[in-house]
Order: structure tokens, then sequence, then C-alpha cells
């Protein structure tokens, strides 16, 4: 059983024709780009290479010559969303920082700060975490769950002394999550992309939270 899923895995990670990797990296990114964006608006069920050609302006032809498979490119769009977040989060969360309001803003921000480049990075992170196709789950399961427990690790090591107990802790968390989630949403569908929009909601929202728990 461990073999097949290693194949498998193995499978996914050259869904990428080599010559992919011959074009110049404004090209990839443009393809990746593309990639992300329908993944992100549609899911894995619903999203289509139709409407990626469409995003990226090239031929259907053209794409299957660099994409193998969904299931491939998912996986390796996934992978990159996934590890470039990871890697700016790392740079911007140092280990001094244990305020657990603070890190969250963090994050946010590190995720905001790679918009410029990868659109649709947020969003494409956002909907792997939501994503219930169980498909999409076998073929990126490996990479969101490193995602969830490097973020678990940052809340663990966070201080969380503001809250009464590990409950309230939780649906705070909880609360964030979801309002985080709705106003990424709310963000994209907007004509214009705001990450500025986007950061004063999430500061304004954090604000209201941290002030109910200091004041229960």
């Amino acid at each position: 059983m461990r073999r097949i899923e290693k194949r498998k895995r193995v499978c996914y990670l050259i869904a990428m024709n080599e010559k992919f990797y011959d074009l110049s990296k404004e090209k990839q990114d443009r393809m990746l780009n593309g990639a992300m964006q329908v993944f992100a608006l549609y899911g894995y069920r619903h999203a289509s290479t139709d409407e990626m050609v469409k995003a990226v302006g090239v031929s259907k032809g053209l794409w299957f010559h660099y994409f193998d498979s969904k299931k491939g490119l998912y996986h390796s769009v996934c992978s990159y969303a996934i590890r470039y977040m990871l890697m700016e989060v790392s740079i911007q969360i140092g280990d001094g920082e244990k305020d657990y309001f603070a890190l969250r803003e963090k994050l946010e921000s590190a995720k905001m700060s790679l918009v410029d480049k990868y659109p649709y990075l947020p969003l494409i992170i956002q909907s792997v975490l939501k994503e219930t196709d169980e498909e999409a789950i076998e073929v990126a399961g490996d990479i969101r769950q490193q995602y969830i427990d490097k973020i678990q690790e940052i809340y663990e090591i966070s201080d969380r002394s503001i809250f009464a107990d590990s409950n309230e802790a939780r649906y705070v968390t909880e609360m964030l999550d979801a309002s985080f989630e709705n106003k990424l949403w709310e963000c994209y569908l907007a004509p214009v992309f705001s990450k500025q929009n986007y950061l004063d909601g999430i500061h304004n929202y954090i604000e209201i939270i941290k002030k109910v728990v200091q004041n229960h």
C-alpha cells in the first residue's frame, strides 16, 4: 500500500512536463497563476482546463504540452503555494513574537505580501484547507497537513494567557478564522482586489475581539 501511495506522489510531482522548466520565470508564473486562480475560485471538482487557458491566454494544446493531468497540476500548484507561503511566514514571524493576536495579524500580512506576484495565492490556500472533494484531498492531503501543522505550531507557542481557558482560545480562533475567510472572499469578489482593505478589515476584527476578551 505504501509503495502505491509513494508512486502516486511521484506521478503528481512530475505533472509538469520538463519543457515547462525551460520557460522563462515570468511565463511559468503566469501559467501557475492561471491554475491557482481557477482552482481557488471553483474548487478542485469544478476547475476546468478551459477556464485556465482563458485566464492565462494560451491554447489548450499548449497547456497540455506542459501539464499532464489535473491531479498532477493540482498537487503542483498546492505544493508551490503552500511552501511559498510557509517560507514567507518563517521570514515575517520571528522567534521573539509570542502575542497571539499579533501573530494572527502577521500571518495575514504574510499572505498579502505575496499577492503582487501570486494574486490568488491566499485564496488557493484557503480553498485547499476547505476542500472536501475526496480526490483533491488524496492528491494534496500531505501538503495541506504540513500547512495545518505549521500554523498550529505557531499557535501553540503563542502566549494565550489573555484567554480564560483553552476553550475560549479555541472559540476565538474559530471566530477569527471564519471572519478572515469571509473578508478574503469579499475582497476577491470586489471589482478591484485591495490588500489594504483586507488588512484593515483583519485589524478591525482583531481589535474588536481583543477588547471583548480583555473586558470579559
